[in-house]
């Protein structure tokens, strides 16, 4: 199932929204509400999860952003919807500061989910740059929930994969390694073991970290068979992931490996045998050249036929026949 994410504009045509309403974090029967000025406000839950995480700024941060906009309410979340941030209108009318609106939504159900269902998102980017402060609020959340999007279960917190999953024999294989913490962050420092085992034979691999959290290695296998990679993510020593995935090396083929005419070594072969090298040019040429002598031969074969059963049974059978039809003719 493909993850699905929803930003909601000023005008919206939930009727034909409703097809989707299966795979959103809300049922479609939403409130019109008139346009309004919000701020995000973070739920208990949102302070927790990995999307509304800024690296090297407190939750605090989502205080400083400037409004946006939001004209529709939603009435039903789904049951296991999770909601990150409500909407408090910026006006400072006591009415208005109690009205509660789910403004960011996740998700994790089967198909994964998100909906923004404030508008005019680009204030938490261009404004905030504009009056001199950081921007990394909005693209630290975008990446977020991009990134937890594709996420589709904890163990995709360690992702191992080789370039290829069938390789010839001398071939080398190059896998690659991604690993993040629980807020989606890649960790580029984390202690690996990489175990290369076949038929019971197990063989430690040392990774090397690239960048991004994102760790590389070249193995050679030795010998052709279906191989396993095991990946265990260490910290203080004990085990916190684990994943695993599975390569095949086919038999060993020179003659796939190289498949140019080897002339040198035709010429050597025909000069060995007495034949003779002919290029697809002179095949023609070749052929008519070539002189056979004729042969003779004569087979001889001795065949006892009075020393045979089956000729025995034959006579016997003949003679008892020309006496049926004599005794059948009155000739006896």
């Amino acid at each position: 199932a493909r993850p699905l994410i929803f930003l909601c504009g000023k005008n919206v045509n939930w009727n034909r929204l409703e097809i989707f309403e299966d795979y959103l974090p809300f049922k479609t029967d939403v409130i019109i509400v008139p346009e309004t000025a919000v701020l995000p406000v973070i739920t208990a839950a949102g302070q927790l999860h990995p999307v509304m995480q800024i690296p090297g700024r407190e939750i605090s941060a989502w205080s400083l952003l400037p409004p946006v906009f939001i004209s529709h309410k939603i009435r039903t979340p789904w049951p296991d919807t999770e909601i990150l941030a409500t909407a408090r209108a910026a006006s400072a009318g006591r009415a208005a500061a109690e009205e509660v609106w789910p403004l960011i939504l996740v998700r994790s159900h089967g198909q994964k989910s998100a909906a923004v269902m404030g508008y005019e998102l680009w204030r938490w980017h261009l404004m905030m740059a504009g009056i001199g402060n950081e921007d990394d609020v909005y693209h630290h959340f975008i990446n977020n929930l991009i990134r937890w999007l594709q996420i589709e279960q904890r163990t995709d917190l360690i992702r191992l994969q080789t370039d290829r999953s069938i390789y010839h024999f001398g071939e080398p294989v190059r896998c690659t390694a991604h690993v993040y913490d629980a807020q989606l962050n890649p960790i580029p420092d984390a202690e690996l073991r990489l175990l290369l085992s076949r038929d019971g034979e197990r063989q430690e691999i040392d990774m090397i970290s690239a960048s991004d959290g994102r760790y590389t290695a070249t193995l050679q296998p030795l010998t052709a068979g279906d191989y396993t990679l095991s990946l265990n993510v260490l910290q203080d020593g004990k085990e916190t992931g684990r994943t695993q995935m599975q390569f095949s090396v086919g038999e060993y083929n020179q003659e796939l490996n190289e498949i140019n005419m080897q002339e040198s070594l035709l010429r050597e072969l025909a000069r060995v045998s007495g034949g003779r090298f002919a290029t697809i040019d002179s095949v023609a040429e070749m052929l008519t050249s070539i002189r056979g002598k004729n042969k003779i031969l004569i087979s001889r074969r001795t065949i006892e036929v009075w020393n045979r059963a089956c000729t025995m049974i034959a006579i016997i059978v003949l003679l008892a026949a020309e006496w049926f039809v004599r005794k059948k003719k009155g000739m006896v």
